[in-house]
């Protein structure tokens, strides 16, 4: 009888995939298993799994084409024979006896356990964050506006969730594909999940900056992810807002920010806001969107120092951006 199955969606991972995979295949154990989905990748991955597939706690699955990342963590869990699915990813690394904790932790029955990672730059080379959520642990009381304003944000990443899988079935999933967050959409989607549980303990460590869809940012933040949260009907618009706002295209330090990061440019400008909000936000948009992005990356990284200085993952990824080597971002830092 298999306890736990660890699901994975890979696609074009194969620098990643390996390191990855030795955090995970060594800490199989009996009653657990690992089910990798392979979205039909063009690169070394059917390689790189060649070697860890004749593990018989291991299933590689190699889709004919590439139909994204949530049908591929459907199909994965679909594929699991585990009471519980861990929805683990293809570029992080689990913490040593992390699979041994997550079981300890299921014994209390619960329907959805929430974990806890190390953040750390896309090299793993330095930690940006000792907890991306700081506290202890939690049963967290049938209260589904309060676990929903506390951690939906938290669960935009998805190797935090580990459910059991009839609750995960049992639940709408195709409504949620291509939002890239199937797992927010079947957790929060009605009715509740009652008994959950957040273990504070990083179990992971998340390659921060890595993400597939980050060409995508803007539309995804300013579009996709408030759609989606204002999308549940079980909670109320004030806790909505909580966790993201409805329009936050109309919120000028989220234009600038997104505009220092490179991902909003007049393109976007001209596809996702000309004529779609107010005079003012299209006005404002378009002085953000023709700004050099130097300058805009100068004074959003000189704000974030002076007064979000704990905002250590904007600041990694404001000096990631192709803006941050100007010499007048130079200056200003």
């Amino acid at each position: 009888m298999i306890k736990l199955s660890l699901c994975m969606a890979t696609y074009m991972r194969g620098d990643y995939l390996q390191e990855t995979l030795d955090s995970i295949v060594p800490q199989l154990e009996l009653g657990t298993e690992l089910i990798v989905v392979d979205g039909a990748s063009p690169d070394s991955t059917p390689d790189v799994m060649q070697k860890y597939s004749q593990n018989c706690k291991v299933r590689y699955y190699r889709e004919k084409e590439n139909l994204g990342v949530d049908r591929d963590y459907d199909k994965a869990v679909g594929y699991a024979n585990g009471e519980y699915c861990w929805l683990v990813t293809d570029d992080d690394i689990l913490k040593p006896n992390a699979i041994r904790e997550v079981l300890d932790s299921l014994k209390s029955g619960c329907n959805l356990l929430v974990l806890n990672s190390e953040i750390k730059d896309a090299q793993l080379s330095n930690v940006l964050k000792d907890q991306a959520i700081q506290g202890g642990d939690l049963v967290i009381p049938n209260d589904p506006e309060l676990f929903f304003k506390q951690f939906a944000f938290h669960l935009t990443f998805i190797g935090y969730v580990v459910i059991k899988r009839d609750l995960w079935l049992a639940r709408d999933r195709e409504s949620y594909f291509n939002t890239a967050f199937i797992h927010v959409g079947v957790i929060f989607q009605f009715p509740p999940i009652e008994h959950v549980q957040f273990k504070s303990k990083p179990l992971l460590t998340i390659r921060y900056g890595n993400a597939m869809w980050s060409a995508r940012g803007f539309l995804i933040w300013t579009f996709n992810w408030p759609r989606l949260i204002w999308s549940f009907k079980a909670f109320s618009d004030r806790a909505k807002e909580a966790v993201s706002s409805q329009k936050p295209y109309e919120n000028i330090r989220m234009l600038m920010y997104q505009r220092a990061l490179g991902a909003f440019t007049i393109k976007e400008y001209t596809q996702f806001l000309f004529f779609k909000s107010s005079v003012l936000s299209n006005l404002t948009g378009l002085i953000i969107a023709v700004t050099p992005g130097s300058v805009i990356n100068a004074i959003t990284y000189l704000y974030f120092k002076k007064y979000k200085a704990n905002e250590a993952l904007a600041l990694y990824d404001l000096r990631r951006s192709i803006f941050h080597s100007n010499w007048l971002v130079k200056l200003f830092s």
